[in-house]
């Protein structure tokens, strides 16, 4: 445990990620799970360099620390992630799975395909950030190259997955190589008036209705 020998799990660290940025992110019992997510509630600290103690040190005491805020009690299952930073970041996000206010079946992407960071959407900025509601059945294009890989995975997760409210934090390397940060459960309070299919086939009528109503009419001017 941290509280009986931190200098220990720092070698280890310092031997798993040498001379390295790495991420510090809270794990705590009471997070990501299928009743609340607590999502933004616990610190996690980018740009933590293994080289310094100091500083690894620093980073997860603040991240122990943020454990206990709002009277909340540090409990013994409580864990923190170290993880390898991902660098030259092309792009970023967050992908959710079901419209987090109804829980309709669209792919929520918000990407940063600007800033090189892979914080800024987790944080709340809207700065660089592009919004993108994607039916699950849709088969549109879209001129950001991202938005079809990211969506691709989201699809292969909900093949895997127990469920299929979820919330993924990725980026994209240089190379295109797609990272997931982190995937957990989407917290749904209203669960949607109609079946999925219902939905997904009416957005086809929709579309096929518009296509109908906007194709060239020969006997019409202008």
């Amino acid at each position: 445990a941290w509280s009986e020998n931190p200098h220990k799990i720092i070698e280890h660290i310092q031997k798993k990620y040498p001379c390295t940025n790495v991420v510090v992110r809270s794990n705590t019992s009471t997070e990501d799970n299928i009743e609340s997510s607590h999502a933004g509630a616990f610190l996690s600290i980018l740009d933590v360099f293994t080289k310094d103690n100091d500083t690894v040190q620093h980073a997860i005491e603040q991240v122990i620390e943020s454990y206990s805020k709002n009277d909340r009690v540090c409990l013994p299952q409580d864990e923190i992630l170290v993880q390898a930073q991902e660098e030259n970041i092309k792009a970023s996000g967050v992908i959710l799975t079901r419209e987090p206010r109804t829980g309709s079946p669209y792919f929520v992407l918000s990407l940063d395909a600007k800033s090189g960071r892979s914080d800024l959407v987790t944080a709340g900025s809207t700065e660089h950030i592009e919004n993108y509601y994607i039916a699950w059945k849709s088969q549109a294009s879209f001129s950001s190259p991202y938005v079809e890989q990211i969506t691709e995975v989201a699809k292969e997760l909900l093949t895997i997955a127990p469920i299929d409210s979820l919330d993924i934090e990725f980026c994209i390397d240089a190379e295109n190589k797609i990272y997931l940060l982190q995937v957990r459960p989407l917290i749904i309070k209203n669960k949607p008036t109609f079946q999925d299919n219902e939905i997904l086939d009416n957005l086809f009528e929709i579309k096929n209705l518009l296509h109908a109503k906007f194709e060239k009419n020969p006997c019409l001017s202008g």
